[in-house]
């Protein structure tokens, strides 16, 4: 069956029709096909009272579903229609009713969709406050993921735990809010008695979460509550190389206000600043150096954060390093100098600086490469050319017996060889 005209009347909100039909004897809970839709659905969906009223009274059907498992007390709280809902709750429609694919309820759908009204009154019609969906969302989380406030407040009131852990991620109200830079829901959480500490099985905090997403006013936030800066996932990934790593300088900054250990080592023993450098995030380069920072930290490979900004060609990074007395020549364990990596990937103006602050021009790795190899072997002809201009030697061999000039020709780098013959 299509539409019928009983619900036509509904869905044009036309009260008359609808007492009119129901006189001459309209069936109320005739289904619409597919859908399996029926009046009282319709009525509830678009927010009209009135119909449903007359609907009710007519002996609807108040927890039917369509073949979605929907009930029209579940169409209301989705478009948040408050007098609906209390007409439907009046007539005893099931305040805890939940989908059985995905588990969600009419109280889910309202805080997702930050009807505080209908909230409250489906609440005070015994709507479980805890009730969790199927993959373990509460209407406390929903509320914090959108950032309803309101409605987070008056679940809080009636009692939903701020600290449930959704399974079999983890994650909590709290860190839901932060991820998503909801503010005013983290402090009423907060005030409410969430643990601001507590981690997903990865290790991950909401302070870390704030800090990836660049939440500034989270963060502050979660450190007055005294959220440990210091923290580390499983990774050995702290909130402050977090911030570091994808250039969030405020948060970065309210980190360090709060005591965040500077210096501490995260994933293959690389600091904040090199994470900061290796991203190309400048702002945070020069706040960590400004706080002191370890500037020629070296991992147990030798590398520090003027190798990875020159291997990643960031110029800025790689002259504030500089320029806060990072050692130019310094090698990794294979003998590789930052004038070597940005010589290999083409970073021009990296070896420019590099080279103005006296790095050496014919340093040689263990294999007897230089600079000037390593620039010929990739056909990096700006990089070659600075290097000669700097004195960098054309003759020296590496240890298999190969010049610059020999590289450049064995790599088809016809031109670069012309350019540098020419240049001597």
């Amino acid at each position: 069956m299509t539409s019928t005209p009983l619900m036509i009347a509904c869905w044009k909100g036309n009260t008359g029709q609808v007492a009119a039909l129901l006189n001459t004897g309209a069936a109320v809970d005739d289904e619409h096909m597919p859908s399996g839709g029926r009046a009282l659905m319709v009525a509830c969906d678009l927010g009209h009272e009135q119909c449903a009223l007359e609907l009710l009274k007519a002996g609807a059907a108040v927890d039917a579903v369509e073949n979605k498992q929907w009930t029209a007390l579940m169409f209301a709280a989705q478009g948040g229609h408050e007098q609906c809902a209390l007409e439907l709750l009046k007539a005893g429609a099931d305040a805890n009713y939940a989908k059985a694919d995905d588990g969600f309820t009419a109280l889910l759908l309202s805080c997702q969709y930050g009807h505080e009204q209908f909230e409250s009154a489906l609440l005070k019609a015994g709507a479980d406050p805890n009730k969790a969906s199927n993959d373990g969302r509460t209407a406390l989380m929903a509320a914090c993921f959108s950032g309803h406030e309101q409605c987070l407040l008056e679940l809080i009131k009636a009692g939903a735990n701020v600290n449930y852990a959704q399974l079999p991620s983890g994650h909590t109200a709290l860190m839901l809010s932060c991820q998503n830079g909801r503010e005013q829901c983290a402090l009423a959480l907060l005030k409410a008695g969430a643990a601001v500490d507590a981690q997903l099985p990865s290790g991950h905090t909401a302070l870390m979460a704030s800090c990836q997403y660049g939440h500034e006013q989270c963060t502050r936030a979660l450190l007055e509550a005294r959220a440990d800066p210091n923290k580390a996932n499983n990774e050995g990934v702290t909130s402050l190389i977090t911030a570091a790593e994808a250039g969030h300088e405020q948060c970065l900054l309210e980190l360090l206000k709060a005591g965040a250990a500077v210096d501490k080592q995260g994933p293959q023993e690389w600091t904040a600043l090199m994470f900061a450098c290796s991203s190309g995030h400048e702002q945070c380069t020069l706040a960590l150096l400004e706080a002191g920072v370890a500037v020629d930290h070296a991992t147990a490979n030798g590398a520090t954060a003027l190798t990875v900004s020159c291997a990643a060609g960031h110029e800025q990074c790689a002259r504030a390093l500089i320029m806060a007395g990072a050692v130019v020549d310094a090698t990794e364990e294979d003998g590789w100098t930052a004038l070597m990596f940005c010589c290999q990937n083409g970073h021009e103006q990296c070896a420019l600086a590099l080279l103005k602050a006296g790095a050496n021009a014919n340093a040689q790795n263990n294999e007897g490469t230089t600079s000037l190899m390593l620039s010929c072997q990739e056909g990096h002809g700006k990089c070659a050319l600075t290097l000669l201009r700097a004195a960098a030697n054309i003759h020296w061999r590496t240890a298999d017996g190969w010049t610059a000039l020999e590289i450049a020709q064995l790599h088809g780098h016809v031109e670069l060889r012309r350019a540098m013959v020419a240049h001597v």
